[in-house]
């Protein structure tokens, strides 16, 4: 029964023409029994997996026992060829399952690797996150700093402008004053003399209108301290006139110049709290006198007075640093008018009548040969 069993697997080794063509196998291949199917491994994948122990088999000796078999038909062939068939399907079928383990093992290994490597890029992508946020920080950080150093940096230049202007102004008024000192003021012609004086004349007439516009209530306001004021004022124009005049002729042109420019540098120096004084007193004494008949303000008038007083007081220091002698000249109350010297203003009588008010000095120009040059007469108001 064993020698049955085992001539009819030999006779395997004869392959049929159908057979061949299925699964062509070598003729002198070592053949396994079924009962070691199970145990036959599988190469997959490049696993070399040691087969398990064949039994020699002569294939001589199968050949020739089985010969008269086969020559009687393919009845017992296909007796046979059933349990071959089915083995070699149960050999498949294991091979396709060691297969699809193998491919199950590699799929989870793959997996287990795109899922470390996808935890891996998400952590790198955090630490990226992060590492932006940080940047982003450190940038606003550092562009607040940066906006703050330039507003220190434009704050301290301005503030250095603005010092190298003051000291440059400081410079400007002690360089204007040594210039001053060695070639004098800008000379100005007897034209420019007149028309400023008459842009002041102007300027204190638009005062008077503006602020003044009832002449019935100013008919009675005149008092003597008002004209104490102006004598005083008159009486100490004189005297530094009088004292220029004396002065040209010990010494000579330029040594009176230089002279006059210094006396008067040094009279404005020292009595510039004076100035602001006398400023402040003919501005108090108007509004106390006229102030009640006023149409407008206090404040702006004040002011427009103040600023009024100040371009007299600078016109009169540039006349006095000029080359030729200037002095202004006001008609006491009671002189007879003179057409000459005087510009008729208005009032109760003729022009040929008497001098009641002097509205605006006369401007004359000193020489040494002629005497006074009249420039600009005096604006008188006349009485009978």
């Amino acid at each position: 029964m064993v020698f049955l069993n085992l001539r009819s697997w030999g006779r395997r080794g004869l392959l049929s023409p159908g057979k061949e063509q299925r699964q062509p196998r070598a003729r002198n291949e070592s053949l396994l029994p079924p009962s070691w199917i199970g145990e036959r491994p599988a190469r997959l994948s490049g696993v070399a997996i040691k087969a398990p122990n064949r039994l020699p088999i002569d294939e001589n000796a199968f050949v020739d026992e089985t010969a008269p078999e086969v020559q009687a038909g393919e009845e017992v062939n296909d007796k046979n060829r059933a349990p071959s068939d089915n083995a070699e399907d149960l050999y498949d079928e294991h091979e396709q399952m060691t297969e699809n383990r193998l491919l199950l093992e590699t799929r989870r290994e793959l997996e287990e690797q795109h899922s470390a490597a996808t935890e891996k890029i998400q952590q790198l992508t955090r630490q990226l996150e992060e590492s932006h946020k940080e940047h982003t920080r450190k940038q606003l950080a550092d562009r607040e700093k940066s906006e703050q150093q330039d507003y220190l940096l434009r704050q301290s230049r301005e503030e250095a402008s603005a010092s190298a202007n003051r000291h440059q102004e400081e410079l400007n008024k002690l360089y204007h004053k040594l210039n001053a000192l060695q070639s004098g003021q800008q000379s100005w012609g007897d034209d420019q003399i007149v028309e400023a004086m008459r842009n002041l004349n102007q300027n204190l007439d638009r005062w008077v209108k503006a602020n003044f516009k009832d002449a019935t209530k100013l008919e009675s306001c005149f008092s003597a301290r008002w004209n104490l004021v102006l004598g005083n004022t008159v009486r100490a124009l004189r005297t530094l006139s009088c004292l220029s005049a004396r002065s040209i002729a010990p010494g000579s042109e330029t040594a009176f110049h230089t002279w006059r420019i210094a006396t008067s540098m040094a009279i404005e120096g020292g009595t510039k709290e004076k100035c602001e004084t006398a400023f402040a007193d003919i501005i108090q004494t108007v509004e106390g006198r006229f102030g009640v008949f006023c149409s407008t303000d206090s404040e702006p008038r004040k002011r427009q007075l103040e600023k009024l007083l100040r371009k007299c007081a600078d016109f009169k220091v540039t006349l006095s640093r000029q080359k030729q002698a200037f002095f202004f000249h006001c008609s006491p109350a009671g002189v007879e008018f003179s057409l000459p010297f005087m510009t008729f203003g208005g009032g109760d009588g003729q022009p040929a009548g008497k001098v009641r008010w002097s509205l605006w000095p006369a401007i004359m120009k000193w020489h040494d040969d002629t005497g006074r040059d009249v420039l600009e007469t005096e604006l008188v108001w006349t009485m009978e």
